[in-house]
């Protein structure tokens, strides 16, 4: 933890926080949920760090992102993980969102194809995107696979790595 980096970068008209774990090694940005920052990734970017570049965003209005009035939709905060990942220079680096960050990363994939190389969805709070974001989340082909709607216990979980969850290609 002592080499990561945290700063901000101009996204969608505000300064957008981060912590980045760094290395010249494939990308993966975290997005959480609400009422939470990207440092709740803490213990998950300690266990992938020597293999990916852990980016943990903060969203707008959480942690030490700005926090306008308005503009806390769904495709706005899409926007916003879109300017990260072009203004960090990211290729096609791997999404995970959590809870809140689930929908915006699924936004993220329907409105910019070319962005991430795959998504990862835990818990997300995709029930508002609407049947238009569907139909382009089909249209890109993503292949989704699942554990279930039940929970695991851990011994129980199937044995396959976390990051491989989505192949948005």
């Amino acid at each position: 933890m002592s080499n990561w980096k945290s700063d901000t970068i101009q996204s969608n008209g505000l300064k957008i926080a981060y912590t980045r774990t760094g290395g010249d090694k494939p990308a993966v940005v975290l997005v959480h949920g609400f009422s939470d920052d990207g440092l709740c990734w803490t213990p998950i970017a300690q266990r992938l760090e020597k293999q990916y570049d852990v980016i943990m965003v903060d969203a707008r209005g959480h942690g030490r992102s700005e926090g306008p009035e308005e503009g806390y939709g769904t495709a706005t905060m899409a926007d916003d993980l879109a300017g990260v990942i072009t203004g960090l220079g990211l290729s096609k680096p791997i999404v995970m969102g959590h809870s809140m960050g689930g929908a915006p990363t699924m936004m993220l994939a329907a409105t910019y194809p070319d962005l991430p190389g795959k998504i990862i969805l835990i818990t997300g709070a995709t029930g508002f995107l609407g049947a238009e974001v569907v139909r382009q989340l089909r249209g890109a082909n993503c292949r989704l696979r699942t554990t279930g709607r039940r929970a695991l216990p851990a011994h129980e979980l199937p044995d396959y790595h976390p990051l491989d969850l989505c192949d948005a290609n």
